[in-house]
C-alpha cells in the first residue's frame, strides 16, 4: 500500500450537475482521504459553486489517496440535504477476466455483517450499497442507536448515527472476512436530537467518490452528473442516479413521533 507524501498543489476538478429544478447546490467540498498505518486521514478542500457547476483548484495530486466530493443542497420548501461521494473501488481479482460479485456472495457478506452487530451498540444496521468482484467487496453500512446510552452522563434525548465503508475479501473463495487494514473506515459519525432526526436527508453517491489525481497539472472534468434529491434518512444511489433501497440487517427504523 502507498502512503501519502507531500504531493503537488495545482490540480483542478470540475463537475456539472443535473438536479431537480426546485433544488440548488449551496456548498461543495472535496475530502481527500489517504491511507496511513494509523488509519485513513481526511483533508477538506472547499470548492466554488456557480449555479449547477462546481470547481475545485490547487489540489494535491498523487496516487497515495483519493477524493470524495460532498455537496450540500437546498430543496423545495427549504429542506436541506447532503450528497456525499464514497469510494466503491476494490482490488482486482486474480482472474484474467474479471468475475462479478454474485448474489450468493452478497447474501453471505450481509449475514456476516448481521452476525457482527448482533449484540453490538447500534439498534439498527442497514446495508446501503455493496459492490465488487468475486474476491473483494466494498460495503456501505449504516448504524443507528436509538436507545438511551451513557456518555458523560445518561443520555436519552440524542440518537447516534454512523456510516462505515467496509471492505471484505475472499481470496480463496472459501469464506468472506473483513479486511480491517485495507479500506474499512468511518465516513460519518454524529448524533442528533431524536425529534430532529427525521429531518435528515443524506445520500451517498459512488459517482462522486474515488477520484484519483495523478499529475500536479491535471484538470479533471467529471462531466455532467445526474443527481436525485436525497430522500429522508440515509441512502445510497447508483452511478446512474437511481436510489438504492437499504437492506435492514438488524432492528427497525423507528416511526416518526407525532
Amino acid at each position: 500500500m502507498l502512503f501519502a507524501g507531500a504531493g503537488s498543489f495545482a490540480a483542478t476538478v470540475t463537475a456539472e450537475f443535473r438536479i431537480n429544478e426546485n433544488s440548488r447546490i449551496t456548498g461543495a467540498k472535496l475530502i481527500r482521504r489517504t491511507p496511513t498505518p494509523e488509519g485513513v486521514t481526511e483533508e477538506v478542500h472547499p470548492g466554488k459553486v456557480d449555479g449547477s457547476r462546481v470547481t475545485f483548484t490547487d489540489l494535491p495530486a498523487d496516487e497515495a489517496g483519493w477524493y470524495d466530493m460532498k455537496l450540500t443542497m437546498q430543496m423545495l420548501y427549504g429542506d436541506e440535504g447532503v450528497v456525499e461521494g464514497w469510494n466503491p473501488r476494490v482490488p482486482a481479482s486474480d482472474y484474467e477476466q474479471e468475475q462479478p460479485l454474485s448474489d450468493a456472495a452478497i447474501r453471505k457478506i450481509q449475514d456476516k455483517i448481521a452476525d457482527l452487530y448482533k449484540d453490538a451498540f447500534p439498534d439498527v444496521v442497514q446495508v446501503l450499497s455493496i459492490s465488487g468482484n468475486i474476491q473483494n467487496a466494498a460495503v456501505l453500512v449504516f448504524h443507528l442507536r436509538t436507545r438511551p446510552f451513557t456518555t458523560a452522563g445518561f443520555n436519552k434525548m440524542d440518537w447516534i448515527f454512523r456510516v462505515d465503508r467496509m471492505q471484505w475479501r475472499d481470496p480463496n473463495e472459501e469464506t468472506w472476512t473483513m479486511a480491517k487494514q485495507a479500506g474499512s473506515f468511518s465516513l460519518l459519525y454524529d448524533r442528533q436530537y431524536k425529534q430532529l432526526y427525521p429531518e435528515i436527508r443524506w445520500m451517498f453517491a459512488e459517482q462522486l467518490g474515488g477520484i484519483v489525481l495523478k499529475d500536479a497539472d491535471e484538470t479533471r472534468d467529471l462531466g455532467t452528473i445526474a443527481l436525485p434529491d436525497p430522500p429522508y434518512g440515509f441512502h445510497a444511489c447508483t452511478a446512474s442516479g437511481n436510489i438504492i433501497e437499504p437492506v435492514t440487517l438488524k432492528g427497525k427504523l423507528p416511526e416518526p413521533e407525532e
